[in-house]
């Protein structure tokens, strides 16, 4: 694919990731909004079905998003479970704080989050970078995740020295230090992007280090404290090849792989309806009972308001 059309659907990526933040929840499906305070930092939360009985579900969003990203999906969970949707540090209404943008503080920021919620277990989904974060989570504090869910995990393919994440990573350096893009839709992103984030010009900087880490690795023969892993595979991801997702589920020997062929990096918005389906059931199944064979037994219906997870 050419150089500058490869980087206009990069560029396409990031700014749907942006709109998502400017669309506003209608009254009958608004969740509870709140500030909690973990470590350095009030993370701003939406609290979905906050009275819902059972494991809840935690969502985690990517570099360039933020609770938007997951309205769509959240609310189809929110009729069986509790969810919980996070801005992430120095996205959407949290601050940035002093610390780095690194998976593991983003792990330390999540289990903290869970203390101060007062949540033992959680089902966790996580886009892009954030399950990047989700398997730090996994690798530092499995006792806390009951399943794990994977959507457009960039684990890969983070540090090649090639291709559309280090061209982006490049992009992100030059915006950080102020100078003008040679392609102009990157002034405009940058300028988009300085009206969703609480300190911008840092965390661009940031972002741009994030970007350039070497591949998260996770040891496939580490089997202590192992969850339930279901990776998602889009066809149509601008930054992540159907072959990366492939790969990915091989390294963490995952559970589950569903496939999204016309997929894109944005497919928590794209299939909202059909994403949250999947993770329903995922979960629904990770979680059923075992008979004497190790057969799951009958789960229940997908459209439910009591859950006895």
């Amino acid at each position: 694919m050419p150089a500058p059309r490869l980087r206009r659907l990069v560029l396409l990526s990031l700014a749907l990731c942006i709109a998502t933040v400017a669309q506003p929840i209608t009254a009958d499906e608004a969740p509870v909004s709140r500030l909690i305070r973990t470590d350095d930092i009030d993370t701003h939360v939406l609290d979905y079905a906050p009275g819902m009985p059972g494991a809840p579900i935690l969502l985690l969003h990517g570099a360039f998003g933020s609770t938007r990203l997951w309205e769509g999906v959240a609310k189809q969970l929110s009729v069986c479970r509790r969810v919980i949707v996070p801005d992430m540090r120095g996205r959407g209404r949290t601050a940035l704080g002093d610390k780095t943008l690194a998976p593991e503080q983003l792990a330390r920021d999540m289990r903290a989050l869970l203390d101060a919620l007062r949540v033992d277990v959680v089902h966790v989904t996580g886009h892009s970078a954030g399950s990047i974060a989700l398997l730090q989570m996994l690798q530092r504090y499995p006792e806390r995740i009951l399943t794990a869910t994977l959507v457009g995990s960039p684990a890969m393919v983070i540090g090649e020295t090639s291709g559309p994440m280090a061209t982006l990573s490049a992009d992100l350096r030059r915006l950080a230090a102020g100078q003008t893009a040679i392609d102009p839709s990157l002034n405009e992103f940058r300028e988009q992007w300085k009206r969703v984030t609480p300190e911008p010009t840092r965390f661009l900087d940031l972002a741009s280090q994030l970007a350039a880490r070497q591949a998260f690795e996770i040891d496939p023969a580490d089997s202590a404290g192992r969850r339930p892993v279901m990776v998602i595979r889009a066809g149509k991801d601008a930054l992540i090849s159907p072959d990366a997702f492939t790969r990915l589920a091989e390294r963490i020997r995952a559970d589950r792989i569903e496939d999204f062929p016309d997929g894109t990096h944005q497919l928590p918005r794209q299939h909202a309806v059909h994403l949250a389906a999947l993770i329903e059931d995922f979960v629904r199944q990770s979680s059923a009972p075992r008979d004497s064979t190790g057969q799951g037994l009958p789960s229940l219906p997908s459209q439910c308001r009591q859950h006895a997870q």
